[in-house]
């Protein structure tokens, strides 16, 4: 509608658009001259758009035929304006709507702004007023209450989204029961050949991360744009230490639905690759960078480093939410750690060796050779403390796989963070 991202559009910018007629009010789009006196109306009129096919809602715009500039207050109950709008919207609607931070734009030689809020057809929907229990769509240029068959219908198509989201994690190959799990064009180029004979293939670990609301573009910009995010986020800070996600040094390169970052050793073997898909799905695959060849048993197994597959997840949550605020997405995603070939394997890289039998040949993984744990997980709540408690969550169930019946790693609750400086996109 702007021809850019709500947060780069500027007066001039509105200015030209109002002069010209581009904005005008209708299905998806609508001004309000001001707020208002009652939190109800301000919270109908975004469920409606969430409730419908999402829109605009711009404030400080009178609704006239020559859609006059007028502005709102910056400052609400002693409170920033957005702040303000964000609790009246968090408060009056059911479940959270997730829309993107509403923008404000300050009008030139006066206290007041345009307040721009863009909020995209909901995944979640239908959502509830609270204060009516009545659910609200975008019918023509206003809101009215939804009759049951339209309610009927928003919960169906809630239904359909669900399934639309496990279907694409079938299409990449992530469901357990397919016969061709985690392997897929990228996975299977990695070098996993083990020069002992006596071995089978090297395990194999993906991380995969998926938003719920899948089928839109929401990666876009000029390929100089985003490549220059990419090289200036290529790697996050865990406790004192830096983890490369996807490469200082690795060339990010364009493809017709995407990026993807290949990462070759010395001898042009494909040791890892990390893929960013234009509708939000980020993967990254790896072998050799976790498993290895045990030398401390006398029959020889993988084995497989626990703290560093947990430093690489820590890393990549944080990530993701990097990139899906970049992205302006507000939704749920899910992230999946699968793996593969890992029958017969063992763990390694404990906090603290607790007991010497996890070395005994006993203690592998003797039941399934493949591994899948998956969460969802809201952006909105997406903090250094529920990144850490997901953590300690997945090393446990990977500990149990492995037959171990605690967790070694994080024994005292607090990822050892030095460990993670051992860790190489090519592996050891």
């Amino acid at each position: 509608m702007f021809g850019k991202r709500i947060h780069k559009v500027t007066y001039e910018d509105l200015v030209k658009l109002l002069d010209s007629k581009e904005l005008h009010e209708g299905y998806r789009l609508d001004f309000k001259r001001e707020l208002g006196r009652k939190n109800k109306e301000i919270a109908k009129d975004v469920s409606s758009f969430a409730n419908t096919n999402g829109g605009y809602l711009i404030y400080g715009i009178d609704d006239d035929d020559d859609q006059t500039i007028i502005g709102i207050d910056s400052i609400v109950n002693n409170r920033n304006i957005a702040e303000w709008f964000n609790q009246v919207i968090s408060g009056n609607v059911m479940p959270d709507i997730f829309y993107k931070e509403p923008h404000c734009i300050k009008i030139p030689d006066t206290d007041k702004v345009v307040m721009i809020i863009e909020i995209p057809e909901s995944s979640r929907k239908p959502h509830m007023l609270t204060e009516d229990h009545r659910y609200y769509i975008r019918v023509n240029d206003s809101s009215r209450a939804a009759k049951h068959h339209e309610v009927r219908d928003m919960f169906s198509y809630s239904r359909d989204r669900k399934s639309d989201f496990e279907s694409y994690f079938k299409y990449r190959n992530l469901d357990t029961d397919n016969e061709n799990f985690a392997l897929t064009y990228l996975s299977n180029k990695i070098e996993r050949q083990p020069t002992n004979n006596d071995l089978k293939n090297r395990p194999l670990i993906l991380f995969s991360v998926l938003p719920k609301y899948i089928n839109e573009e929401m990666f876009l910009g000029s390929s100089a744009e985003q490549l220059h995010w990419f090289n200036k986020h290529s790697t996050v800070e865990i406790g004192n230490e830096s983890l490369e996600i996807h490469g200082h040094y690795s060339d990010m390169k364009g493809k017709i639905d995407g990026y993807i970052s290949e990462h070759l050793d010395r001898n042009q073997e494909f040791c890892s690759y990390f893929e960013v898909l234009t509708n939000g799905f980020v993967e990254a695959g790896f072998s050799r960078s976790f498993a290895n060849v045990s030398t401390r048993t006398q029959k020889q197994c993988w084995t497989l480093d626990v703290d560093l597959i947990i430093g690489y997840y820590i890393g990549l949550l944080k990530w993701i939410r990097k990139f899906y605020t970049h992205c302006e997405y507000r939704d749920e995603f899910l992230i999946q750690i699968s793996m593969t070939d890992i029958l017969d394997a063992k763990l390694l890289g404990f906090k603290k060796e607790v007991r010497p039998s996890y070395m005994y040949d006993d203690l592998r993984n003797k039941y399934d050779n493949k591994l899948s744990i998956a969460k969802r997980v809201s952006i909105k709540g997406l903090d250094s403390e529920s990144i850490n408690e997901m953590a300690i969550v997945v090393s446990d169930k990977i500990h149990r796989a492995f037959g171990l019946t605690q967790d070694l790693l994080f024994s005292d609750g607090v990822y050892p963070a030095k460990n993670i400086r051992y860790f190489n996109l090519l592996g050891r």
